[in-house]
């Protein structure tokens, strides 16, 4: 019976590789695009005041993207949010942020604001789609790389938290060196 002898040193083995703290199998890029589904909130303290919110959840339009919008906690214009898109197969992403535009004539007239939207498009940068996990913690990074390859956008999430970061010049930040900027860090808020 040779084969059940190697069959069960195989399951031995996968057993003690188990134990041992062995990675899992690498997840999906779907799979871990699916961890950012949800709704966020970003607070000054763990329990203290509300500063923004974020709704990432399947866009009706556009059944195989995840959508949403960042918002402030105490109200702003809809039309001035960063929108935020990204494919439920986890290989593009996009933001888009409507910016005032001057009037074609010079001065704006009164009180119309015309406006016009900056929109950069994503890919995912890793090769074969895989997203950099952190066992110990459970985070999971994505990074997508603009088209024109100047920004990178880098999602960080745990079961519980969200971090997203933009670096790079280009039209959301046009005379800023190229530092990362936080677009949103926040907790998981309880909808789907």
């Amino acid at each position: 019976m040779p084969y059940s002898r190697s069959v069960a040193a195989a399951a031995a083995l996968l057993a003690l590789s188990s134990i041992a703290g062995a990675a899992p199998p690498a997840a999906s890029p779907a799979a871990d695009l699916d961890r950012v589904r949800g709704c966020w909130i970003q607070r000054v303290e763990p329990d203290g005041k509300a500063t923004r919110w974020l709704r990432l959840l399947p866009d009706h339009e556009r059944p195989s993207w995840l959508g949403g919008q960042i918002q402030r906690a105490d109200g702003d214009d809809p039309d001035r949010r960063l929108q935020l898109a990204f494919s439920r197969d986890g290989e593009r992403a996009s933001l888009t942020r409507a910016t005032p535009a001057a009037h074609a004539g010079g001065a704006t007239p009164q009180g119309l604001v015309v406006q016009t939207h900056t929109r950069i498009d994503f890919v995912r940068a890793l090769a074969s789609g895989q997203a950099a996990a952190d066992a110990a913690s459970g985070a999971t990074t994505l990074e997508y790389r603009a088209s024109n390859g100047a920004q990178r956008l880098r999602v960080e999430v745990e079961d519980e938290r969200l971090r997203l970061s933009i670096d790079g010049l280009g039209p959301l930040r046009p005379r800023r060196p190229p530092i990362a900027q936080t677009l949103f860090d926040g907790r998981r808020d309880g909808c789907d």
